[in-house]
């Protein structure tokens, strides 16, 4: 926004191409230990929605530092969503840094305003309150990011007021245990929850789902899932396959008849190289056990990758499992982020596998990579 200030002043038509710039990012983080620059550029700020007189917005990024401002220079800064819902506003992502577990609550207005598509906040683990009762009126996007929540209800409330939610993603959420989403409109959804988080189980029910990718550690109650994500293509699954996830995991598998690309591996580098170090907890579920849960995705899957960790035990029977049964699978990638055991290539090779699958070896990245 500064050099688009500097531009404005060289001419009138820069001006007026400068005012009506369909993107604003308005980013107080620079000064965060300078009270008289933002409030020197809050100045400027207001003076640019005057100018604009409600002029159509398509994305509008506010990030401001909260800890050390007054009460009036927060007035000011949250004036500008008003002002953003007056130039209907189609994406709307704020980033605010509040003062330890301070409470923040969005204006009502948002959440009712008709332009607003797509919604994203970032509270630096600092607690969003949601209104009791209804919620975002046309929001087809939305994402949470380290926010903590003290609702229990906040599945419900997901499920019951936003009704036109395409696309949710959950990232580093803490404060609540169990969410219960049900959507007939969701169709993407993304949840990484850190091993510190209190959310331990998810419920989904989302027959439109068809991209799932999950980081963490979350639990699935067996039996919840099955039938639920017919239209799922796509999932991703961060975490190894010790003995205790497996189950979990074959009952998130049930539920998936027309999945297309599966990929399980650990997003975390240093958390993986860890977990290659550790005593192997993966030795109970061989090929004999995947068979017996009679997969139905498994003769549509056409693309898989798996991580292996430490022995990787029952990485390698999924593996086998796969390359058996997938006749339309036509890549397998084997990630690994330790030194291969030996004689795994040509295991692997020896696998019994669809004529057209490919089996590829990929090395993680290394710390110095």
């Amino acid at each position: 926004m500064r050099e688009l200030a500097k531009l404005s002043l060289t001419s009138k038509n820069l001006r007026e191409f400068c005012i009506s710039i369909p993107f604003l990012t308005f980013d107080g983080m620079v000064w965060k230990k300078s009270l008289t620059d933002r409030m020197v550029f809050i100045n400027f700020v207001d003076r640019f929605f005057a100018l604009r007189k409600g002029m159509e917005t398509q994305h509008v990024s506010i990030r401001w530092p909260l800890t050390t401002a007054t009460s009036f220079e927060k007035f000011r800064v949250f004036t500008w969503l008003y002002n953003a819902i007056g130039c209907k506003v189609q994406w709307l992502e704020l980033e605010f840094i509040l003062k330890g577990v301070e409470v923040f609550s969005l204006p009502i207005s948002v959440y009712h305003c008709k332009s607003l598509k797509k919604f994203e906040i970032d509270l630096h683990r600092s607690i969003l309150e949601f209104p009791s009762s209804g919620g975002f009126y046309n929001l087809k996007s939305l994402s949470l990011r380290n926010v903590r929540i003290n609702n229990d209800s906040f599945g419900e409330w997901i499920s019951s007021f936003c009704k036109h939610l395409e696309e949710l993603l959950l990232d580093h959420i803490d404060g609540v245990k169990n969410i219960m989403i049900n959507s007939s409109t969701l169709e993407r959804l993304t949840i990484d929850n850190p091993s510190s988080s209190k959310l331990s189980n998810i419920i989904i029910s989302a027959e439109k789902l068809t991209s799932f990718s999950c980081f963490g550690e979350i639990m699935f109650k067996q039996g919840c899932l099955p039938s639920l994500f017919c239209n799922l293509s796509s999932l991703i699954y961060t975490n190894n396959l010790d003995d205790c996830l497996v189950p979990a995991i074959a009952s998130l598998l049930k539920g998936t008849p027309n999945l297309k690309t599966l990929t399980i591996k650990y997003h975390d580098y240093f958390l993986a190289k860890r977990l290659t170090k550790m005593e192997s907890k993966s030795y109970g579920f061989t090929l004999g056990y995947w068979e017996s849960q009679n997969l139905a995705f498994v003769h549509k899957l056409e693309k898989a990758a798996i991580e292996l960790f430490h022995k990787g035990d029952n990485e390698l029977e999924l593996i086998k499992y796969l390359l058996k049964h997938a006749t339309s699978l036509k890549k397998m990638a084997i990630l690994y982020s330790s030194p291969l055991p030996s004689g795994i290539n040509r295991e692997v090779d020896d696998y019994e596998k669809a004529p057209t699958a490919e089996i590829v070896f990929f090395a993680v990245p290394q710390e110095n990579s």
